[in-house]
């Protein structure tokens, strides 16, 4: 608790932006000077309110900012009522004190104005905590309502992440399907190779050799048998056209050069 007189010297060094004086409830006697006020022309206002014979309590508070923002918190300095100070002086000189009694204790005079001025600063303090506790509710009302504005807007809006997600699964998902194909079709192959030899299994080919199915034909039918279905297609129609693996190996040559050096290759390599 202090006089105007030391928040003046107060003012003075902190040099607060915005003042105003309010009452132990948080109610406003002199508001806050807007910028076109100087906060010297406030605080002269704030002392002829002071010295009014209407304010009878003992203390009021200053509050002091550098801002107007709504969310700021301010410094706030308990002022004594000195025009009440007097008739306190008189109504302990005539005898009318009475010390206060908590429990099985009486205080003494000056233990009674020190709770007194306790219970004085604890009710300014609780008024002032009630008013930011209602400026923090406020902000928290404010971002709830801009919450709740973002979720409606993302519910109605198109989510172009989830849309591209969606367009590359639609995407990936025949180039799986290939994939798990070919796969088994190699598990397939193998299992044939392992098991059986394409001149006994599969009636598509042709025999080119008159003698029965040897080494090197029954590896040609397995090269053709590892393509894709187009060029295992293309390759069955010519072996079984060509008539003798020379023709075989002349018209591959004049489709594709690069499938016969891949025939070559598998055949030497295997």
């Amino acid at each position: 608790m202090i006089t105007l007189e030391k928040f003046k010297t107060i003012q003075s060094d902190q040099n607060y932006k915005h003042i105003g004086l309010f009452n132990r409830d948080g109610a406003a006697l002199v508001r806050f000077n807007s910028t076109n006020k100087s906060p010297a022309d406030r605080l002269e206002m704030i002392e002829k309110r002071l010295s009014s014979p209407t304010l009878t309590d003992e203390y009021y508070i200053i509050k002091g900012k550098n801002n107007t923002q709504g969310d700021t918190i301010t410094d706030d300095y308990i002022i004594i009522n000195e025009n009440v100070q007097p008739m306190l002086k008189e109504e302990i000189n005539g005898g009318t004190y009475i010390p206060p009694i908590v429990g099985d204790k009486v205080y003494n005079f000056r233990e009674g104005i020190e709770l007194n001025s306790k219970l004085v600063r604890l009710e300014i303090e609780n008024a002032n905590l009630q008013t930011q506790i209602k400026d923090l509710e406020e902000i928290v009302k404010d971002l709830e309502d801009q919450l709740a504005e973002v979720e409606t807007l993302e519910e109605t809006k198109e989510n172009p992440i989830q849309d591209f997600l969606t367009e590359t699964l639609k995407t990936a998902a025949p180039l799986l399907d290939k994939y798990f194909e070919l796969k088994e079709r190699k598990i397939q192959l193998a299992e044939n190779q392992q098991y059986s030899t394409p001149a006994a299994s599969d009636p598509s080919f042709k025999n080119l050799n008159k003698d029965g199915a040897d080494l090197l034909d029954e590896k040609i039918k397995m090269f053709i048998l590892s393509q894709d279905p187009e060029t295992q297609e293309f390759l069955k129609q010519t072996y079984n056209s060509s008539g003798t693996l020379d023709g075989f190996f002349t018209m591959i040559d004049e489709r594709d050069p690069a499938i016969l050096q891949d025939l070559k290759t598998f055949v030497n390599g295997n």
